[in-house]
């Protein structure tokens, strides 16, 4: 009886073992999103993600255009009937990091999510994070303008603005903040990118980043920096225009001339003078657009512009009635027709004398 019972547990044994192993694995977690340094979305950033014990479960790296700053890593959870540590389990607690810094930390969502995070990492502070989601806007704020080589103290304010790019189609770059006097960059995507961000650096003095100070009368020093160093040609953009403001009050005083105003952009050890137009105008301010030059990266630029030059009258001299004899004789030899008149007469004499002799 014992043989018999000992038997049917073997067999039964035999149908339930193969069953537990062929139950599926969890189905791995997902989070992606956009890697970020103080808001300058970058490529070949390090992703990875730890489990409560510190220990690297996930990594991944950050693309290059057109998706830039884009990542995508997969979680994978432990398998609880195996003794070695495959992943997460329900409840743990994971840490997000770039480059080896922390971004965010975050309860493991349920098995199988698909989570958007935003990791950034902020090089100006001790607090990093990570957002959920993902959207077009701006941020601002003043003299912190982040890592681009500027000199922190020489930077006034800065404004940031993400835009997504799509190909064929004109993106506008918004802004805002009443110390920037630039308020508008656009252009014509030639590539579908994801968030793509331009920053603009109103900055005290002429741009620590040059060797000499911009040409004519200032108005204003600032740096624009557009995708990453480089990400600026034909290969992405199109016609790319740069609209700004300047106080009627600056051209007062400083008499300067209006059609002088004009956008320079510091190219490699010159200043270059771009075409710029006045396209509007109100009580307190000109408005004016000009095209941007497509050479990898923006960075510095100037406005100014020239004195007006003094109005002179063109007068008249006046003859003197009594002019030299010299003159006057010049004149008399110059006079056309009168000696042929002279002669005429005198021949016209002679026919008539000698037409009564005959």
């Amino acid at each position: 009886m014992r043989k018999s019972l000992l038997w049917i547990c073997i067999i039964l044994s035999m149908f339930f073992i193969p069953v537990s192993y062929a139950l599926p694995p969890d189905p791995p977690n997902s989070y992606w999103g956009h890697a970020s340094v103080n808001k300058i979305l970058i490529s070949d950033a390090s992703i990875t993600i730890h489990d409560a014990s510190g220990n690297v479960i996930a990594n991944a790296t950050s693309l290059d255009s057109p998706n830039l700053g884009l990542y995508q890593v997969t979680v994978p959870w432990d398998d609880l009937t195996t003794i070695a540590d495959e992943g997460v389990v329900a409840g743990e607690t994971i840490t997000i990091k770039v480059n080896g810094i922390t971004t965010t930390s975050r309860v493991i969502d349920p098995k199988g999510s698909n989570t958007n995070i935003d990791l950034n990492v902020n090089t100006n502070s001790d607090t990093n994070g990570g957002t959920s989601g993902g959207t077009s806007g701006s941020t601002s704020g003043g003299t912190s303008g982040g890592s681009t080589g500027e000199t922190n103290s020489n930077i006034e304010c800065y404004e940031n603005n993400w835009q997504y790019i799509d190909e064929g189609e004109r993106v506008n770059f918004n802004f805002s903040n009443e110390c920037n006097i630039v308020k508008n960059l656009n252009f014509t995507g030639a590539i579908k990118a994801d968030r793509t961000l331009t920053k603009v650096e109103m900055l005290y003095n002429t741009s620590t980043l040059v060797e000499q100070a911009p040409p004519d009368e200032v108005y204003k020093n600032f740096n624009v920096w557009t995708g990453l160093k480089g990400w600026f040609t034909s290969n992405h953009i199109a016609d790319p225009t740069l609209v700004f403001v300047v106080e009627k009050s600056w051209l007062e005083n400083n008499n300067l001339d209006l059609s002088s105003v004009s956008l320079y952009w510091y190219n490699t050890n010159k200043w270059d003078k771009l075409s710029t137009q006045k396209i509007n105008e109100d009580s307190v301010r000109y408005y004016f657009k000009a095209n941007l030059p497509i050479t990898g990266t923006l960075g510095s630029m100037a406005i100014s512009g020239q004195t007006e030059s003094p109005t002179t009258t063109e007068t008249t001299p006046i003859t003197d009635a009594t002019a030299t004899p010299g003159i006057t004789e010049t004149e008399t030899k110059s006079t056309p027709g009168f000696p042929i008149f002279f002669v005429m007469l005198a021949l016209i004499s002679i026919w008539v004398v000698v037409r009564r002799r005959d």
